[in-house]
């Protein structure tokens, strides 16, 4: 909730940074104007609302109710829901849902990769009478440790070359693991003396936060809390100053600024925050380098209003997110009665049994479209009746003689 909240304000912040009050946006002469696939996204453009602000932030948040991972919650006395860890960010959870007559799993983001997330829950998820599977990702399989390891060697190129690198990303989750990597890589690559800059509104929040949470991390960074150490280097890399970080490029970040240096900066899509100043400055220069790490954005989309561009552009996605092949062999896994998934997920007629690109249900399954309802019939081992008062009697009398005999 913590880690949203930051994701939140930062986004908030970039985008009243630069207001605009026009509302020629809205003139339909200008929207006809766009191309087809934009317009077509456009619905009732006029009754648009403006972007929140950190009010409405505080007011969203403080009705949302922390739990802990295995707390179990009682909902309107029919319902316990059971937070379980899905192994993908700090914080992120899949749910288990259970009555007095079956078990319901929930599977959202998830990921089986050993990264500083506690490691997802399934022991909780085995023989559900019913598994509702979504948000897996059609990114090729590529391990999130390979990702890293082309990153870093381009980094070290560019860095070599008295180029700048600057890795646009948000303020947290996979900058986690970004910054700990950095940290062992630039020692190695002898680039000891490389300043790396962090740059968002809740930059210092977000770093702090990440070495408090001890229960969302995996048990190598837990036991480091005990001991008493920092889970995550990036202390470390704080303290000795190699590591520093700013709310914007406007104030103490002029003063220390350095070259070569490596930068995380927002907004990943490139169209607002921090990251926007340093591509239109360093752009023109073939030494620089953008990294893209963000599977959810188009880079070269991304990059189109910035063109010519002379710096280079790499794109190595930290995808930790659960696909489809995965997804299959964790179905064999837990092995629910009945699986509930988009239908999107499922295989069409074109495709075969060995297609990684979708699901091979071995079980009963219900595809599911935005906004639509599925009545789901679990095949219960328990059912709820109820007994007269005389059918009582009648069966503590039948109890009462079988003592007897």
């Amino acid at each position: 909730m913590l880690h949203c909240r930051q994701l939140m304000e930062e986004l908030c912040e970039f985008l009243y940074r630069s207001p605009t009050p026009s509302k020629n946006w809205r003139d339909e002469s200008i929207l006809q104007s766009l191309p087809e696939c934009a317009i077509k996204s456009l619905t009732d453009v006029n009754s648009w609302k403006s972007f929140y602000k950190s009010d409405d932030i505080t007011s969203a948040i403080s009705i949302v109710q922390g739990i802990s991972y295995g707390q179990k919650l009682d909902l309107f006395g029919s319902v316990q829901a059971t937070a379980l860890s899905s192994g993908y960010c700090l914080g992120s959870c899949n749910w288990l849902m259970e009555t007095k007559y079956s078990k319901i799993g929930y599977v959202s983001s998830s990921s089986t990769f050993t990264t500083h997330p506690c490691p997802m829950e399934r022991q909780s998820l085995l023989s559900c009478d019913a598994l509702i599977l979504s948000s897996l990702t059609n990114a090729p399989s590529a391990n999130p440790d390979t990702m890293l390891g082309e990153l870093c060697t381009k980094m070290a190129t560019t860095l070599r070359g008295g180029g700048n690198v600057l890795i646009p990303c948000y303020p947290t989750g996979v900058v986690y693991d970004l910054l700990e990597c950095l940290h062992t890589f630039l020692d190695n690559a002898g680039l000891v003396g490389v300043p790396v800059y962090m740059i968002s509104p809740v930059a210092k929040n977000s770093l702090s936060l990440a070495n408090i949470y001890a229960e969302w991390l995996c048990e190598a960074k837990q036991s480091k809390v005990y001991q008493p150490e920092h889970p995550f280097p990036h202390a470390e890399f704080i303290k000795s100053g190699r590591l520093k970080h700013f709310p914007n490029i406007y104030g103490d970040l002029g003063n220390v600024y350095q070259t070569p240096c490596v930068v995380f900066a927002g907004h990943p899509s490139l169209r607002c925050g921090d990251a926007v100043h340093f591509m239109e400055v360093w752009g023109s220069s073939s030494k620089n380098s953008v990294i893209f790490t963000e599977p959810g954005f188009d880079y070269l989309h991304a990059l189109t209003p910035y063109q010519p561009l002379n710096m280079k552009a790499f794109y190595f996605p930290i995808d930790p997110c659960m696909n489809f092949f995965v997804a299959n062999k964790l179905l064999k896994e837990l092995q629910p009665q009945v699986l509930i998934t988009p239908t999107d997920y499922l295989p069409s007629a074109a495709q075969t049994q060995k297609d990684t690109t979708c699901l091979q249900p071995e079980m009963p399954f219900y595809g599911v479209k935005r906004g639509s309802v599925v009545k789901v019939e679990l095949a219960s081992k328990y059912k709820k009746i109820e007994m007269t008062s005389e059918v009582r009697l009648l069966g503590a009398e039948y109890m009462h003689l079988q003592c007897k005999l």
